[in-house]
Order: structure tokens, then sequence, then C-alpha cells
């Protein structure tokens, strides 16, 4: 894949327009370490697919689409992630994480500042791994389309995640499937905003618990959503979010609202193409509408369509189709 490693430059300019695909662990590795600040990046219009790991070995088995470590504020968007696949993960205590885009920080510094907009990840999947229930400092080895190990004032906007594929062969019960994850590191994950996002989670089977937003709990993590509204949001297998730390599920999005969030988001099955545009031809409620966002400024959905405050969620533009019979 590609590999940016320890860059010390404070404008480091566009990675764009890439196609990476059928290799092994990473297809986008970017990572600066905890001591220097680098910012400036603008990634945009790249597709990353077939990352699979394909055979098993001892040591850690981390897959993941783009990772990003001890990120300054940048742009990340309009990227096309997709077969991201851990068929065999290592062993012992770091058994490896599967994630269409992975942020890593530590109690030293976080990902911070971002903007992450107009993505489309679908297919993320691996054998599952539970190390949650005995220590805690394990969930980023569960799999999901955006996972913030550490990450701050981030914006996550306008961004269509489909996890859609089944666990693969061997997985073990318990293991955790969201959307988004965020947990923070000591520093904590805070100040974050997920607005107008939508966000499908139809995954199941051996015993696999399935959100669209997961919060892990732990006593050196810290968790914050902030602000999450306007989404729209799917779980029909599972419950729309989760907060370990504190011990409880939101099945529904009514409870999800109780809590602080999501006031203006929906709860519904959406229908998306296999591209992750919204099926206009699909019966689409008209509660899928949410006002455009203000914090910043995305006029266009992925294609370069206009955006209108009745067509504001997700990274595509959606019409819908009426059929008149005479």
């Amino acid at each position: 894949g590609l590999r940016v490693y320890y860059p010390k430059n404070e404008n480091m300019g566009e990675i764009a327009h890439n196609t990476i695909y059928d290799i092994t662990y990473y297809g986008m590795y970017i990572y600066q370490g905890s001591t220097y600040n680098f910012g400036g990046f603008d990634i945009h219009h790249n597709e990353i697919y077939r990352v699979e790991k394909r055979q098993s070995t001892t040591s850690t088995s981390s897959i993941v689409g783009m990772y990003f470590g001890y990120m300054d504020p940048c742009l990340i968007h309009d990227n096309y992630i997709h077969d991201i696949i851990n068929s065999y993960e290592g062993t012992g205590n770091y058994p490896g994480y599967t994630a269409g885009m992975y942020f890593y920080g530590n109690a030293t510094k976080a990902n911070e500042g971002m903007q992450i907009y107009h993505n489309r990840i679908k297919s993320v999947t691996s054998r599952g791994t539970d190390y949650s229930s005995s220590t805690g400092y394990y969930f980023h080895y569960m799999p999901a389309g955006i996972l913030a190990h550490t990450v701050k004032n981030i914006e996550v906007y306008q961004n269509t995640i489909h996890m859609n594929m089944p666990f693969t062969a061997g997985g073990v019960q318990g293991a955790k499937w969201s959307c988004i994850t965020l947990g923070g590191y000591y520093v904590g994950s805070s100040g974050n905003t997920i607005k107008n996002n939508i966000l499908v989670n139809d995954m199941i089977g051996n015993g696999t618990e399935s959100y669209c937003i997961y919060l892990p709990g732990y006593s050196s993590y810290i968790n914050s959503v902030g602000t999450a509204d306007y989404n729209v949001l799917s779980c029909p297998n599972g419950s729309i979010a989760a907060n370990d730390g504190t011990n409880t599920t939101y099945a529904y999005l009514d409870s999800w609202q109780s809590a602080g969030y999501g006031d203006n988001s929906t709860d519904m099955d959406v229908s998306l193409t296999s591209d992750c545009h919204v099926d206009g031809q699909a019966a689409i409620s008209e509660d899928l509408s949410c006002p455009l966002i203000t914090s910043v400024s995305i006029p266009t959905d992925i294609d370069g369509e206009t955006r209108t405050a009745a067509n504001n969620n997700g990274c595509r533009y959606y019409k819908l189709y009426i059929r008149i019979d005479k």
C-alpha cells in the first residue's frame, strides 16, 4: 500500500486519486509518532479494496483500509473503502484490528481536528475477537467502519457506512461490530461531532453484538461522542448504540435520544445499492431528509450534485423516482 512514516512538514499536501487493492495489512498507512506535529493533508478520491489477510500467523494481524497515527488537522473525504477482510487473527494479547479507517493515539497525543466527510465504507469483517470482557483494553480489536482509538474535536459528516458482511469462519462469541467506534485512551475522546451520516449495520451471527455507534468501556478510557445528530441509523439485528463505560445499551432510537443524542436522527431501514448509493427506487421515508449542516461547507455530494435541505444525508445525494401509470 501507500506509506507515509514520520513526516515533519506542517503542510503535507494531497494524497489523491489512488487505487490500492489486493494487499495485506494496510491500504494506506500514515504515522507520525506522538512527538511530532503534522497536518495539512488533503486525502481524497482514493479507492482501497480487497485488503485481506489470507493465511494464519502468530503475530498481530491488523487489516485496515486507512491507518492514521497521531494526526493533526487534515481533510479525509470522498474515499471509497470496501472489502476489508481479516480471516486470520494473531494470537496472544494483540490479535489485531479490522477497520475501514483506524485512528491511533495514546496518553501523549490524540488525533485532533480532522474533517472526515463524503466517505463510503462497506464490507468490513473479521473472525471477531472479544477481549473486552476480560481486560477492557482491547476494544479496538472489534471490527468497525471507523475505529477511533483516541480522537478529539473531529467532524464526521455525511459519510455512508454499511457493515454488511457476516463474520468470517471461526469467529468467537460476543464480538462487537459497529459502524463507528469511539474510545479515548487517558487523554480522552471529546468534542467530536457525528452528523448527517447514514450508518447501517445489518451484520449477524455467532453471538455477535451489532451497533451503529459503540463506546467501549474501560477504566482508562474517557468516551464522549460530543454531538451526534441528524443521522440515519439502522441496526435491525442489534442496537442503535452502546456505552460499555456506563454499561448501557440503547436498543432503540428513543433511548439514545433520552441519553441526549440524536434528537433529529431517524431509525429506519435504508436500502443501499452496491456502491452505497441510497436506492432511490426503493421506499424511502421523508424522515430521511435532514437540514444542511452549517459548521462546515459541503455544498455538493460525492457525485458533485448540489445538496438541498431535503437531501443531505450520507455521501451521495439521492433522488426519488415516481412512476405514474396512465
